[in-house]
């Protein structure tokens, strides 16, 4: 199985992505990206930070978001999944969504995060360490607007609202249901 986990920034796309990893051991690989490093230990095991020109232009799949470049390593997914292993990641919207689908069909499963829009602004806006995230806020609120456009592409809808352990509940429901993978 393939997990895509779509959602505006701040919703808990990374958090998400962490507990399927760790508690039922999902692979992901580190995704190219143009962004500058928000300074968390994460981000060095998420992403190859560099300038476009360093992106491969051939076995990736490129997207944007919030005027950065992003691509995901197609073949780390393949090796992945030749080895029995599910795999997570994070997506920018329906077009990528769209294009995993096609190169791995009825592998795919596409879950949109979301919370309410006044814990989304608390999360962002609330992060004193952050100054670039807190101002995105208009471009994030733009992209909630979105999120009807992004339904045509979605299996599965996860709250991320109230306390992660809310959350681990919904996902441990949506893995039962979609793969019987289990809690080990």
């Amino acid at each position: 199985m393939i997990m895509l986990l779509l959602g505006s920034s701040g919703v808990g796309k990374s958090t998400v992505k962490s507990y399927l990893e760790s508690d039922f051991g999902f692979e992901s690989a580190q995704k190219y990206t143009t962004r500058s490093h928000r300074g968390t230990a994460e981000e060095d095991r998420d992403f190859i930070f560099c300038n476009e020109s360093e992106i491969p232009d051939n076995g990736v799949l490129r997207f944007s978001s919030y005027g950065a470049i992003f691509a995901i390593q197609l073949a780390k997914i393949d090796e992945s999944l030749s080895r029995g292993q599910s795999h997570v990641l994070t997506v920018g919207g329906p077009t990528t969504v769209r294009a995993l689908a096609t190169r791995y069909p009825s592998l795919v499963n596409t879950v949109l995060l979301y919370c309410d829009v006044h814990v989304l602004r608390r999360r962002i806006c609330g992060q004193s360490d952050d100054s670039a995230r807190s101002n995105r806020w208009p471009a994030i609120q733009a992209e909630v607007g979105l999120i009807y456009d992004w339904l045509g592409c979605v299996n599965h809808v996860i709250d991320c609202s109230g306390p992660f352990s809310a959350t681990a509940l919904q996902i441990d429901r949506l893995l039962r249901q979609t793969a019987g993978h289990r809690h080990d």
